[in-house]
């Protein structure tokens, strides 16, 4: 009896190969890849070393802040982020062994600040201010008088180290100047209101005068009234006996006695008996002494 023989075709045998020690082998290279390709940095074998200052201070400009990073000796790129109040942040690169010029940030007079710096690799630094106070003017506004024209005079000092412009306002107009020091005029009307300030934009208003001008002042008199009655005193009043002076003398007009002619008969007669009894007298006289 012939064999049996299978219907099916004939048979083949496979032989797989073993893959473990290839996949192994892959992973190890991966590995060994992965670790190659990370940040130096991540292992402390290349190194930034990052620093920073910040410092706040005014100039003739202002108040501001000066900012520094460096990365002096470091190994590797370090990437600083600045914050500042009021700003936005800036990132700053520095590569290895490298510094960065200081950077000036202007600020405003009168508020507070904080600056912060911080680096990828852990570094910060932090500083504040709580108020900048770099502007300061002290002044004075006065009124004189130059013969009868008023004249409003108006001088300041800037006392700190910023400079600013000094405006002085006088009702409405306006005078400036950037100096430490000046002096400003201003002629003024007579019998005109004034209103005058010194002023600066950071502090405002340092010096004020308001008033009216007032040069040419009117002449006034004075009335003193003299009682009727003089008062009482502790001592009589002493009068005084005031003497006409004599009137010169008049001459006398001569006397003439009234001419008749009855009367000159008479006259005749009775000089004619003085003459004769004048004579008798004589004679009588020289024979008395000659007896």
């Amino acid at each position: 009896m012939a064999p049996n023989r299978s219907s099916a075709g004939p048979s083949i045998s496979i032989r797989t190969p073993k893959l473990a020690p290839l996949v192994v082998a892959f992973a190890l290279a991966l590995f060994v890849v992965l670790v190659a390709a990370r940040p130096a940095s991540a292992t402390n074998e290349f190194p930034t070393n990052a620093g920073a200052s910040i410092y706040f201070n005014c100039d003739g400009l202002g108040p501001y802040v000066a900012v520094t990073v460096t990365n002096v000796d470091g190994l590797d790129t370090a990437e600083f982020t600045i914050a500042l109040t009021g700003r936005a942040d800036e990132h700053v690169v520095v590569a290895p062994n490298q510094h960065v010029d200081t950077e000036t940030i202007r600020l405003t007079e009168g508020q507070g600040y904080t600056a912060t710096i911080t680096e990828t690799d852990g570094f910060s630094k932090v500083e504040s201010i709580d108020a900048f106070d770099c502007y300061g003017a002290t002044g004075t506004i006065t009124l004189t008088c130059d013969g009868d024209q008023p004249l409003l005079t108006a001088t300041y000092q800037q006392t700190k180290t910023a400079l600013s412009t000094v405006t002085l306002d006088r009702d409405g107009t306006t005078q400036t100047s950037d100096e430490a020091e000046h002096t400003f005029t201003s002629p003024v009307a007579e019998d005109a209101a004034f209103d005058a300030t010194l002023s600066t934009p950071e502090d405002g208003p340092f010096a004020h005068l308001a008033g009216t001008a007032d040069c040419v002042h009117a002449v006034t008199t004075t009335t003193t009234t003299v009682p009727a009655t003089v008062p009482p005193t502790t001592e009589p009043p002493v009068v005084i006996a005031q003497v006409a002076a004599p009137a010169a003398p008049t001459p006398a007009a001569p006397t003439e006695l009234p001419r008749t002619g009855s009367n000159d008969a008479l006259l005749a007669a009775l000089g004619t008996a003085l003459v004769g009894s004048g004579v008798g007298l004589r004679r009588l006289a020289h024979r008395s002494a000659r007896a």
